[in-house]
């Protein structure tokens, strides 16, 4: 008995373990002075890279860029982040988005250290989703609140604020 109990407690602590955050806070100063590029644009295809061996799986995002508001200028550029799909099997990494083709949004990109294609910043805090002029953030534009809805201005003035305080 004492073993079930033992085994029901380890299992316990470690999937409240996996289930922990991934991602510190981040603020939005920071993605904006951290990020190399900056951009809106639309989700044109989505791939997966099966050769990093930190991660089994990572998602590859086609990005038709629309507006640029930091970095050189592109019409279109790749990014990754960890998660994905291999072999019929999704891999959901934490803190990370579920992006779609035809998703759109704003884009926080970095050059990571040893990686071939930039990465998003802070993972879900760096793709800002914009449906039906609404904006969906993690926290942008509202610190300590997660998952908010907000208008499309207050992310362009918010972006513009912090990109003229340093974040350029």
């Amino acid at each position: 008995m004492k073993t079930k109990h033992a085994v029901a407690a380890a299992l316990t602590l470690l999937l409240a373990t996996a289930t922990q955050a991934l991602q510190r806070d981040i603020s939005d100063a920071e993605m904006a002075r951290q990020s190399d590029r900056i951009v809106y644009g639309r989700v044109a295809s989505l791939s997966y890279d099966h050769s990093n061996p930190a991660w089994p799986v990572m998602t590859q995002v086609l990005l038709q860029v629309e507006n640029q508001y930091k970095g050189q200028p592109v019409t279109s550029t790749l990014f990754t982040y960890p998660g994905g799909v291999k072999g019929g099997m999704t891999m959901k990494v934490s803190d990370t988005p579920a992006l779609s083709v035809g998703d759109e949004g704003y884009f926080f990109l970095y050059d990571k250290a040893g990686e071939t294609l930039p990465w998003l910043y802070g993972w879900e805090n760096g793709a800002i989703l914009v449906e039906d002029g609404q904006a969906h953030s993690h926290s942008f534009a509202n610190p300590g609140k997660t998952a908010h809805t907000l208008p499309v201005d207050q992310v362009e003035t918010r972006l513009q604020v912090l990109l003229n305080e340093g974040g350029q």
